[in-house]
């Protein structure tokens, strides 16, 4: 391995591994990462794999960092451009960090939360030196070379601490650890991109008729129905990565498999617009911008979910387009 490696990997780890006096530490980070570190990084990651950066679109690169499914993960580990999106996506996590973070707080209030963004970073910092030993893996079948792994499903542990930490708040007087567990907001991104669907359309369940119980629609149902007009219909980004993210976070819904630290944040940060809505024109701000569509094009996603779900027992009931988080244009 070259020395660019080597001398990225010791600083990178190191700062990883440092939580004592945080406010120190993230003044060290700070003027690392701005003041050289960055380059760093770029220059090993290319050394040690030929990888060139290039600009890329936010949509494309959700569409080679991120997996929809097993098999589509097992195809991207084996791909040049998958680990140059996550490298893109590190510097671009670290640049916002280093960007909103001051290097120098005064505030008692702000450098007790610094503790919290540098547990973050150094999970950032220590999974952009995993993604070298990723690299050599499966994508040249030298496993062991750079000297550092991490575990590739979550521990239990994570989920329970993460729960009391919406709950409390991050090591809140024994109600709950500091540890950091960002990795457990890929379920929240999945609730999110379905809750945010679902309203859209209004499509939540059918009802029993013989006792007022109620059913759930799959949401592969609803999908397949916005596919059937998606060319009528207008998001602010790709249809294909926001079911791509959601493929994602259900591979770690149901098996708790992680991938690198800052996927949580990039991802949120590109589905922003499509979950909270928009500037546009006529408006300041309009929140049911994520998705906009004509009446008959709305109608038709609806009427392909009832027809598909219509039976004599049950009903489907459809609140009016007002009431749905769509803008009908």
């Amino acid at each position: 391995m070259s020395k660019e490696f080597e001398r990225y990997k010791a600083v990178a780890t190191r700062f990883a591994r440092q939580h004592d006096k945080p406010l120190a530490v993230w003044q060290s980070v700070f003027d690392w990462y701005c003041g050289g570190g960055r380059q760093q990084f770029m220059d090993a990651f290319t050394k040690e794999t030929g990888i060139t950066f290039v600009r890329s679109s936010p949509d494309d690169l959700v569409a080679m960092a991120i997996p929809k499914s097993y098999s589509d993960l097992d195809r991207k580990a084996r791909d040049d451009a998958f680990y140059r999106a996550h490298a893109i996506w590190f510097l671009e996590e670290m640049d916002k960090i280093t960007a909103k973070v001051p290097r120098d707080l005064n505030e008692l209030t702000e450098a007790a939360h610094v503790a919290g963004v540098l547990r973050f970073t150094s999970s950032v910092l220590l999974d952009s030196v995993v993604l070298f030993e990723d690299w050599g893996t499966y994508r040249v079948g030298v496993p062991g070379i750079y000297g550092i792994g991490k575990s590739s499903v979550e521990h239990i542990m994570a989920f329970y601490q993460g729960a009391r930490q919406t709950i409390y708040d991050h090591g809140s007087w024994g109600l709950s650890f500091a540890d950091n567990h960002s990795d457990t907001a890929t379920a929240i991104i999945r609730q999110a991109v379905e809750i945010r669907l679902r309203r859209a359309f209004g499509i939540t369940g059918k009802i029993r008729k013989s006792d007022d119980s109620i059913h759930p629609i799959p949401l592969s149902h609803l999908l397949d129905a916005i596919d059937a007009q998606r060319t009528q219909i207008r998001f602010p980004v790709r249809f294909e990565n926001i079911k791509r993210i959601n493929g994602w976070a259900n591979i770690y819904l149901h098996s708790a498999l992680k991938l690198y630290a800052w996927c949580p944040p990039r991802s949120l940060d590109f589905l922003r617009e499509f979950l909270l809505g928009k500037a546009m024109a006529g408006h300041s701000y309009h929140s049911k911008a994520g998705v906009m569509l004509d009446q008959a094009s709305f109608d038709a996603v609806r009427d392909n979910v009832r027809q598909k779900h219509a039976h004599p027992d049950f009903d489907l009931p459809l609140p009016d387009a007002a009431e749905c988080d769509v803008l009908i244009v």
